[in-house]
């Protein structure tokens, strides 16, 4: 089974201090900051997370607690100007092994050129231990400061390898925008099954991620789209053939921000589908 390209990533978060993280001082969920999200996969729950913010509604911190991943959470660290200088991820799997990540980023003017990250991880199994790695990522950008590459480098051991050195690209993502800056093409070199890539249609409603700041790092993690989605194809790259569709329905709050989204993958003859849904509240 071709398995479509999913538009976000793990979600990740920004801290300015160790202290605990702050809420902003509106509560209601007709509000219009993500204040938590639940996914479900037919049906079932698979992961919640919840967000918190600094004084500056800038993001602090996200915990997550999900079926497949584990429970975790990110961090993230601005210096004195405001500027995100890196995050950490603390993360403890299913299996009880547990995974930190410390991950820089580095800029070319107000734009994150790239980010790399320093992993460690502690297995239950001591047949098995696992060194310290090293990652990379690197973002391209177009003239609306919008990323329209995405290059992922393949992991390096820390004691041979450094960031700026790790020479093999693993995947890349290529993607374009509309007119109003929501994505409207992605493809995926990563794919397991082939190169496929995805259009996409939005609405005029506003997207969950809309008011995530910092915009910069929100942008990276393909959450710039300000709409959402209301259709989705999947094509295959080779032959330019469609292989499948996205079908999107939404419940809204009455500030239109989306407090219910069922989402049903198909491939095009309909012969396999998936569905998964998600909730959202707001502050």
């Amino acid at each position: 089974m071709r398995k479509f390209l999913l538009l976000v990533a793990l979600p990740f978060i920004f801290s300015c201090s160790s202290d605990s993280p702050e809420v902003p001082d509106t509560t209601s969920s007709e509000g219009s900051l993500i204040k938590s999200e639940k996914e479900y996969f037919f049906g079932a729950l698979e992961k919640e997370t919840t967000y918190y913010y600094n004084p500056d509604n800038t993001i602090s911190k996200i915990e997550f607690n999900s079926v497949h991943e584990g429970v975790g959470n990110f961090e993230y660290f601005y210096d004195e100007n405001g500027r995100m200088e890196y995050f950490t991820l603390s993360l403890v799997d299913p299996f009880g092994d547990e995974r930190e990540e410390v991950s820089t980023l580095f800029y070319e003017g107000e734009r994150i050129a790239r980010v790399c990250t320093d992993i460690s991880m502690t297995s239950q199994n001591d047949s098995f231990p696992v060194k310290p790695m090293v990652d990379k990522t690197e973002f391209e950008y177009n003239s609306q400061g919008l990323v329209t590459k995405i290059i992922r480098y393949s992991y390096g051991d820390q004691e041979s390898s450094t960031c700026e050195e790790l020479p093999y690209i693993d995947s890349t993502v290529d993607m374009e925008f509309d007119t109003k800056g929501n994505l409207s093409r992605m493809e995926d070199s990563g794919n397991f099954f082939g190169s496929n890539y995805l259009t996409y249609t939005h609405d005029d409603t506003f997207h969950p991620y809309r008011n995530l700041k910092p915009v910069y790092y929100r942008n990276i993690y393909n959450y710039s789209s300000e709409n959402n989605v209301i259709a989705a194809e999947e094509f295959d790259a080779d032959t330019n053939e469609k292989i499948g569709y996205v079908k999107y329905e939404y419940e809204f709050n009455e500030n239109n921000y989306p407090i219910r989204l069922d989402k049903i993958w198909s491939t095009s003859d309909n012969s396999i589908y998936q569905s998964s849904a998600f909730e959202y509240t707001y502050y």
